[in-house]
């Protein structure tokens, strides 16, 4: 059911197959009212499509780095994980999919292909969007943001009752006034004001085309990679954070593009946004953070990616196990170093023991309760892999997302994931 959900259908046209289904991080620490989950489907051929929170550098994505060198600001130390890498990539991650109960998340999700469905609120790269963006309120000509108000051409006013962005219910503001969680302009929680990235050609066209710091939708051509290619030419930075100075100092790192990520209304404009950035990669990344050496035609290498996009949805359904179809575990990309045959043996000892510790903390966090009696309940055992495999294209490696069900046995021999007759749990070994 789920593989159904994701499948594409490339004899058809883009986002015409499955409708997609969303999978979030349990331990990714933003408890607001809107939260970060990831779209998946497999028009996306991008690598490494969730966002990471365990193994090496503490589960960073900024690790591995050069000790802290990000070719601009200072980036996180990154210590040894269990296999002895300083990043998080060739670890398992964990969380929780909603496929089947869309519905209870995504508003005439049933519509969601159509060409002219614009209800959500989709980000093709990673954003910040439910813990550091700022809400724009017309009325009241200004931003609500964590920790402050923000005037329209005005300066910075705490107030500990502003919360941003993510304090807002999810959605299209300008499908319904009433949401618009996760819209708005990145926030500069260091130095509070917004630096969001600009980038104006002599048409006054930017990035971005509102208040709300939605997509320019006239940078659309090409399938978006008119937005990417202005951004790399002409990106700035706001005055007041001209440290952001990349691609007039050198290339970007990884987070520049949450400085400069931009919301559609859509899934079918994320696709292609969240695609057109991956293939035009190796103009715009100073690959330093993490510390990457991107070979097209070797798909380990492509595995530090930051690959997942970001959508934010509510909290409350998003978490509630009700809606959940299972906890699943994400493989490394290209885990078993190419190809389609992906398996969860194919994990080093010590990101299996890492993995086998998450369980753990997963079960004491009851969001999972082995035993085959527990396979229907809600919060209960079912489990999943969900491998992230490359494919062979015409210009290089491309990576779909298939979930799989296998017979593993943790290495302390705490849990054993069974296969079943039509389901897959985990149980006690």
């Amino acid at each position: 059911t789920l593989n159904g959900i994701i499948e594409a259908n490339p004899m058809k046209g883009l986002f015409t197959g499955g409708k997609g289904l969303l999978v979030r991080s349990l331990d990714d620490g933003v408890d607001t009212t809107t939260v970060p989950a990831s779209f998946i489907v497999n028009d996306i051929f991008v690598p490494s499509v969730v966002y990471p929170s365990s193994g090496g550098g503490n589960g960073n994505p900024e690790c591995p780095n050069d000790s802290g060198n990000t070719g601009y600001s200072p980036g996180p130390s990154c210590p040894a994980g269990q296999d002895g890498s300083t990043g998080p990539w060739n670890y398992a991650q964990i969380g929780a999919v909603v496929g089947t109960k869309m519905g209870n998340l995504m508003y005439q999700y049933d519509q969601i292909q159509t060409t002219d469905w614009g209800w959500g609120v989709f980000y093709g790269t990673d954003a910040n969007a439910a813990d550091q963006r700022c809400r724009w309120l017309q009325d009241d000509n200004g931003y609500d943001c964590p920790g402050g108000w923000l005037p329209n051409g005005g300066s910075w006013e705490q107030d500990s009752t502003k919360k941003g962005s993510g304090a807002y219910p999810p959605g299209n503001p300008y499908a319904n006034p009433a949401w618009g969680g996760g819209t708005g302009c990145h926030f500069a929680a260091y130095q509070p004001g917004v630096d969001q990235t600009d980038a104006n050609d002599d048409q006054g066209q930017n990035l971005v085309q509102d208040f709300d710091c939605q997509c320019n939708y006239n940078l659309k051509g090409n399938d978006w990679g008119d937005w990417v290619r202005q951004w790399i030419q002409l990106a700035t930075p706001k005055a007041g954070y001209e440290w952001q100075g990349w691609f007039g100092h050198g290339k970007a790192p990884s987070f520049g593009l949450d400085f400069a990520g931009c919301w559609v209304n859509n899934p079918r404009d994320m696709i292609k946004i969240q695609n057109a950035i991956y293939s035009q990669k190796h103009d715009w990344s100073n690959q330093m953070v993490p510390t990457s050496k991107w070979d097209d035609y070797k798909a380990t290498s492509l595995r530090p990616y930051w690959g997942w996009n970001e959508v934010p949805v509510d909290g409350a359904s998003m978490d509630n196990p009700q809606n959940w179809d299972a906890i699943y575990i994400k493989l490394p990309a290209a885990v078993c170093g190419g190809g389609t045959k992906d398996s969860v043996t194919c994990l080093s000892s010590g990101a299996a023991q890492q993995l086998e510790w998450d369980l753990m903390h997963y079960e004491q966090d009851q969001v999972l309760y082995p035993g085959v009696k527990h396979v229907n309940d809600k919060p209960g055992s079912a489990i999943i892999f969900l491998n992230d495999e490359n494919h062979r294209g015409h210009h290089g490696d491309y990576f779909q997302r298939r979930f799989a069900c296998e017979q593993w046995t943790s290495p302390n021999n705490k849990y054993k994931i069974v296969v079943g007759q039509g389901t897959c749990y985990i149980d006690y070994a």
